[in-house]
């Protein structure tokens, strides 16, 4: 088997948790990129954390949102965890966000927002949380596009990315606490994403399919995660 077939083998199980797109009409294509229409619009933060284990273990899916104009120093997706008492932390077992747009995410200066922001429980949550971010256009804002920290992730994939008139760089982290298993990159051109962590924190990580990308182990308060980035074409 190779190299290429044993990294996304491992994300089977993930991706059958949802079908991410409809089948492709012959004029859903852009560039490369889905585009057909999304279902429901929305002008305020969307998200949540788990309350109940039962909740936790089903995770959550997020899908065709247009999230455009939230109110100032608000986030567009906001995915977090729970602290259960004794410093533990409920958090989701997947998260699977697919074929959004967000747009118009501003904030008074010195206040930190993000088009998406998935944080999780740390070294606490007791088990890892599965992640899929894929088609996702974020435009047009003053926010990071995606802010991914502290917490345990098992396999991450950012696949479909697309990010213009904003703070171009993406942050996937664990820093303070937490650690990440692998992150798979796929087919997003010309992003700029930055790893940071804790010296160990962070695994491998798998571009594919990406020209122009800027992605690498990051110097931090913590020093590097250590995280060897791998383009496998």
């Amino acid at each position: 088997m190779t190299l290429d077939k044993k990294i996304f083998g491992a994300f089977a199980v993930l991706l059958g948790m949802s079908v991410l797109a409809p089948s492709a009409k012959a004029d859903g294509w852009v560039n490369g990129f889905w585009v057909y229409p999304y279902q429901t619009y929305i002008h305020n933060t969307v998200g949540g954390r788990p309350f109940s284990v039962p909740q936790a273990q089903g995770g959550l899916a997020m899908h065709d949102l247009s999230i455009t104009n939230t109110p100032v120093n608000n986030k567009g997706i906001g995915i977090g965890a729970t602290q259960i008492g004794g410093g533990n932390y409920l958090a989701w077992k997947w998260v699977a966000i697919w074929h959004c747009e967000i747009s118009g995410i501003w904030r008074t200066p010195g206040w930190h927002t993000d088009f998406i922001q998935i944080v999780g429980g740390g070294n606490t949550q007791g088990y890892p949380t599965d992640v899929i971010v894929q088609d996702i256009d974020m435009h047009d804002g003053e926010g990071i596009p995606l802010m991914m920290e502290d917490g345990y992730f098992g396999n991450i994939l950012l696949k479909d990315l697309r990010v213009r008139n904003t703070t171009v760089s993406l942050q996937v982290t664990a820093i303070h606490t937490g650690h990440i298993n692998s992150i798979v990159v796929d087919h997003c051109p010309n992003m700029s994403i930055a790893i940071m962590g804790r010296p160990g924190s962070i695994g491998n990580v798998y571009v594919k399919n990406s020209p122009g990308i800027r992605i690498g182990d990051t110097p931090n308060v913590a020093g590097r995660s250590g995280a060897h980035v791998i383009f496998l074409n």
